[in-house]
């Protein structure tokens, strides 16, 4: 375990003796994931889903404090965002961060949203901590996060999870524009995505 926290691997947890792991073995495991051998499997689910919808589907998972992308597969709409594989977003105002959020143990998820700044990208962002729990419940009870222009405005998104060892490990999400689609056009999705999710899930096994 020394030798571990020598080299960088894992890192003491402020205010314990208790190891956890570190950003550096977070973020090379990450990057290990990216560019695994079943890169080729996921990206070819995802691409079947983008052609199912019609709109830019991506795989995320977490990554410290924030919401890395995995992969991403993008529509052929003209109008959409450009995030690569690598790319993080804030945790607590996407539909996968969320979504993530929700699942986690309260204390965990308290530490991470009182450690981080919570800004105010768009009107409909909320920076409310009591807020934000109030609606990670009916996220976890529903299953899916909903992120109504909360990161940009004039996006929709929704994420479902994946699970590995029955426990979630990523989400697959997916960008709406809202010049093309209402809030329900968006969840009549979410029956596909959940079926792309747990595809996804047995590439990690």
């Amino acid at each position: 375990m020394l030798q571990l926290e020598v080299l960088g691997f894992l890192e003491r947890e402020p205010g314990s003796k208790k190891f956890i792991t570190s950003q550096k073995l977070n973020e090379w495991a990450l990057q290990t994931l990216i560019n695994s051998p079943q890169k080729s499997v996921r990206h070819a689910i995802l691409e079947k889903l983008v052609a199912d919808l019609n709109e830019t589907c991506n795989i995320t998972m977490l990554a410290g404090n924030n919401v890395i992308y995995i992969d991403r597969v993008e529509s052929q709409w003209p109008l959409r965002i450009h995030l690569q594989p690598g790319s993080k977003v804030p945790i607590y105002c996407g539909a996968s961060g969320k979504l993530l959020l929700s699942y986690m143990p309260a204390s965990q998820r308290k530490k991470i949203l009182s450690s981080i700044s919570l800004i105010k990208f768009t009107k409909n962002t909320t920076i409310d901590i009591q807020k934000i729990e109030k609606e990670l419940k009916k996220t976890k009870t529903k299953n899916y996060g909903l992120d109504v222009e909360e990161f940009m405005q004039g996006l929709i998104g929704i994420a479902v999870p994946i699970y590995k060892n029955n426990k979630i490990c990523g989400t697959v999400s997916i960008h709406i524009p809202t010049v093309r689609h209402t809030i329900q056009d968006a969840l009549a999705y979410i029956p596909r995505m959940r079926v792309a999710a747990n595809e996804i899930s047995l590439t990690l096994s």
